[in-house]
């Protein structure tokens, strides 16, 4: 096993687009080291990774060229009122010591990927990964891998990177019955980015009520009335909600400023609209789905259902709630992968797969000049000549 693996890495290290075959042929018979190649192959590309002017990743590589020639003062000034320092905290650390921020991006968008498979192993221990077939292994990662995003895992890392300690956090919660190490790391995630404070009263609810079905039943439909509330009520009532100043801009600028669907009808366009849609479109399939099932068993549901009561009552600004949906996505894709091992049934599966790959030739579609500057060269067929790309400022496609 020890040579397998060796002449898989070394295999893998000259070309990792020419190993993808073998790779994912490994991940089809259940081979862990494998997996955590496809995990590598994520980090190489984000490494390559070359972001539009208006993207997010463009921010943080402009930031980092600032942090260069700032001083330690004038970057606590830039701190001072954010209540999410940590990810801007990495960027400073690595530019003072020279470090290409390609390598911190890298580094988190493994993590992340990580965090998920890790996700995926602890279920399949909880039904023994030998009672779990190779198609049915195989399909459940797959599944996992649609639930990416492509521009959420390569340009909107920081948002991605803190829901990766919000789902370790569940994890030790949930499967390791680490109470203690799940706040921990909730509240790491919340200096992650601002928005994943709010898993922190989910979790402390969930561990103080865990059996009650009726109550979370109960709230998920009675949230789904929120989906038809005006907005001037949602809002009122986040602002009663929000205890910081901090919160009440950063919400203020999500709600008044950068709504997709507003966006779009202001610039005319409809592609806003379309691309929202469709990064929802899964979600036809979640609601009909766990409404009708409301009796079933899962390790996931009862933490669903308490994160859908809240996150549908932000339905009527789409920039915040499809930012929480992309959480929800991973949620409910476990819970999918937990009751398909637990029932044998395929059907939602497959359902929810038709509307990912969907998303995904969207995203393709939207982001084939960042996938071509970025993946088709030299850097990426071979691992010999990755690391000596840099991506700067001036390398920005222009939208």
């Amino acid at each position: 096993m020890k040579n397998t693996n060796t002449f898989k890495a070394i295999f893998f290290g000259i070309s990792p687009v020419l190993s993808l075959p073998m790779v994912f042929y490994g991940v089809y018979k259940k081979s862990r080291f494998c997996m955590n190649l496809v995990v590598v192959l994520y980090g190489l590309m984000s490494f390559l990774y070359v972001p539009f002017l208006s993207n997010d990743r463009a921010r943080y590589i402009e930031r980092y060229e600032i942090f260069s020639g700032a001083s330690f003062g004038e970057f606590l000034a830039y701190l001072e009122l954010r209540p999410d320092f940590l990810f801007h905290s990495l960027i400073y650390l690595f530019a003072k010591l020279g470090i290409p921020l390609q390598f911190l991006l890298m580094g988190i968008t493994m993590f992340t990927v990580r965090m998920l498979f890790w996700t995926f192993e602890l279920i399949t221990q909880r039904y023994g990964i030998r009672n779990i077939s190779n198609n049915a292994f195989f399909l459940s990662f797959v599944l996992i891998l649609l639930s990416i995003g492509l521009q959420d895992i390569f340009s909107g890392i920081r948002f991605y990177f803190a829901c990766s300690f919000v789902l370790a956090g569940f994890n030790f919660a949930f499967f390791l019955q680490k109470k203690l190490k799940a706040f921990l790391l909730l509240l790491v995630a919340a200096t992650i980015h601002f928005s994943t404070f709010i898993f922190v009263p989910i979790l402390g609810m969930l561990l103080l009520f865990p059996n009650a079905k009726r109550l979370y039943q109960g709230m998920l439909i009675g949230s789904i009335a929120f989906m038809f509330v005006p907005e001037s009520v949602v809002y009122a009532l986040i602002n009663t909600l929000t205890p910081f100043q901090q919160y009440t801009g950063k919400v203020s600028l999500y709600t008044e400023n950068q709504d997709f669907i507003q966006r779009g009808i202001t610039e005319g366009s409809q592609n806003y609209i379309y691309v929202y849609l469709s990064s929802i479109a899964w979600s036809f399939v979640m609601y009909p789905y766990i409404l009708f099932t409301l009796k079933r068993k899962s390790f996931f549901r009862y933490p669903l259902y308490l994160i859908l009561s809240i996150v549908d009552i932000l339905y009527v600004y789409t920039t915040i709630y499809s930012r929480y949906m992309l959480f929800v996505r991973f949620i409910f894709v476990f819970m999918i992968i937990d009751e398909y091992f637990r029932y044998k049934k395929k059907k939602v599966l497959y359902f929810t797969l038709g509307f990912l790959i969907i998303h995904l030739i969207i995203e393709i579609i939207k982001l084939r000049y960042n996938i071509t500057e970025s993946f088709f060269n030299k850097e990426m067929f071979s691992m010999i000549f990755t690391f000596f790309k840099r991506v700067t400022s001036r390398d920005f496609l222009i939208n």
